[in-house]
């Protein structure tokens, strides 16, 4: 299966692409413009793994053997499936583009938490085209955390905490705002915040009038793992919250299947 390499600018490319699905594989011309400078998804890479909390030690008497708690490592099934996009592609190639925008630079003190942290590239249709052509509706950046106990909940505190103190901010040097969105609910503990920016109502033609654009960015704790779910857009246009509200729903689903082992 062919990668596709998704870099966008917050949400907008820069040049379109058509896409033609065959045979279950993606044809592709693809080239979208930088993305913003934001939170770098590497993570140290610490001495201890995230730890199932279902799989500790057992508190039966002393004669009894402990069941091992269970090492978690990230793998591919973690993320959302073509059965949850439609499209074949890129779910398979890691990418170390930004899991947050900047914030305004703020840091966060839940890093020295973290046990592993890897991202995804992936680009989605709303609805199954069945083998026929179709132009994307958006594609995402997914990226899944896993954290020492305590550290998801700290992170989710801290990451409010941040967008309600840096309400403005820059984004591939544009003026940005950031908020809290209406979203639905998953997981343990779930939010989605905004970011709106003006960009040219035609991405390939820089004399067309501004209009804000809208992307959603859905985080979602399960247990002691984060999932923030980017929307990034395709061809203009803002983030169609219904729709990311079922892949966020899909992505839990898919995690809670893959904790579950």
């Amino acid at each position: 299966m062919a990668a596709i390499s998704l870099t966008d600018r917050v949400g907008h490319s820069a040049t379109t692409a058509r896409v033609l699905l065959v045979g279950g594989a993606i044809a592709t011309a693809l080239l979208l413009g930088a993305c913003d400078g934001g939170t770098p998804t590497a993570a140290p890479t610490p001495s201890s793994s995230a730890v199932l909390p279902s799989a500790a030690a057992s508190s039966a008497p002393s004669a009894v053997p402990s069941k091992p708690a269970r090492t978690v490592k990230i793998t591919a099934s973690a993320y959302l499936q073509v059965a949850d996009t439609y499209v074949s592609g890129p779910r398979d190639t890691a990418t170390d583009e930004a899991m947050l925008p900047t914030l305004c630079n703020k840091s966060f003190a839940s890093k020295g938490k973290i046990t592993e942290r890897q991202s995804r590239h992936i680009v989605y249709v709303a609805v199954d085209p069945k083998g026929g052509d179709f132009v994307p509706d958006g594609g995402l950046t997914q990226t899944i955390t896993l954290y020492q106990p305590g550290g998801a909940e700290q992170f989710l505190s801290e990451l409010r905490a941040i967008i309600g103190s840096c309400p403005r901010g820059k984004a591939n040097n544009r003026p940005t705002r950031y908020a809290i969105a209406s979203g639905a609910k998953a997981g343990d503990d779930s939010f989605v915040f905004s970011m709106t920016a003006a960009w040219h109502s035609d991405p390939s033609n820089d004399d067309s009038p501004m209009v804000d654009e809208t992307r959603l960015i859905s985080v979602v704790r399960i247990g002691d793992v984060v999932t923030v779910l980017w929307e990034r857009g395709w061809e203009g246009g803002s983030s169609d919250a219904r729709q990311v509200d079922v892949l966020t729903g899909r992505a839990v689903a898919r995690i809670n299947t893959w904790l579950k082992g």
